[in-house]
């Protein structure tokens, strides 16, 4: 039974899941038990209306997301003691662990509530537990720490541009190569807008580009 008949508080993540006809591929796995960490419709209210659309809208990164909420077995809280990292349907690890409060899944508490079902165990989550296909480029830098690249795209004023879906490809130095650079050069890359937008300009182009396809003297 979709979660929306048995429960008011997953209209968001049904109707995704309907939509991307995610129920039906569970239906179809047989004897298997699944957990699903279920954000609530509070949950998807922490991200901004636009941004949710561009994430449902965009069919990989939809299901992405629907993958990512779900572990191809059942799991009770009570049996996580420690440090656990679990391949949800995606393959992707989450790190789920436990404290005083309760238990968390890769650092987000979750409320300490479940539903069972005949085919699995559903556990309530209080945020999104984004993959990094439903993230923009901004958040992605930011959990690479690419904080000198991070530096020059806000004094550019890409910020905005960078946390926005689009399709685009950005070939980020990574800090070792910022380090490498005579200070000279990176004070007069920071010396202005004009300066950090063209260096930033020069590092990204539009579509998205996979190692995979890109052809000799492309």
């Amino acid at each position: 039974m979709p979660i929306r008949q048995v429960d008011g508080r997953f209209n968001v993540l049904s109707q995704a899941m309907e939509e991307a006809a995610f129920v039906n591929k569970i239906r179809s796995a047989g004897q298997i038990a699944f957990t699903i960490f279920a954000p609530s419709d509070e949950a998807f209210e922490k991200i901004t209306p636009q941004r949710r659309r561009a994430i449902m809208n965009d069919k990989e990164a939809r299901s992405a997301l629907l993958q990512n909420h779900v572990l191809p077995h059942p799991l009770c809280f009570p049996a996580i003691t420690e440090e656990y990292n679990m391949k949800t349907l995606s393959g992707k690890r989450l790190k789920i662990d436990c404290d005083k409060k309760g238990v968390t899944v890769s650092g987000n508490g979750m409320k300490n509530e479940y539903i069972l079902g005949n085919n699995g165990v559903i556990h309530i989550s209080n945020t999104v537990l984004l993959p990094n296909r439903a993230k923009s480029l901004l958040e992605l830098a930011q959990d690479e720490g690419l904080n000198t690249f991070l530096e020059l795209a806000k004094i550019g004023g890409f910020e905005e541009s960078l946390s926005k879906f689009g399709d685009y490809t950005i070939f980020v130095p990574s800090e070792a190569a910022f380090a490498a650079l005579p200070q000279s050069e990176m004070d007069e890359i920071q010396s202005s807008q004009e300066a950090a937008q063209q260096f930033v300009r020069y590092h990204g182009t539009q579509g998205r580009l996979f190692t995979n396809k890109i052809k000799d003297s492309q």
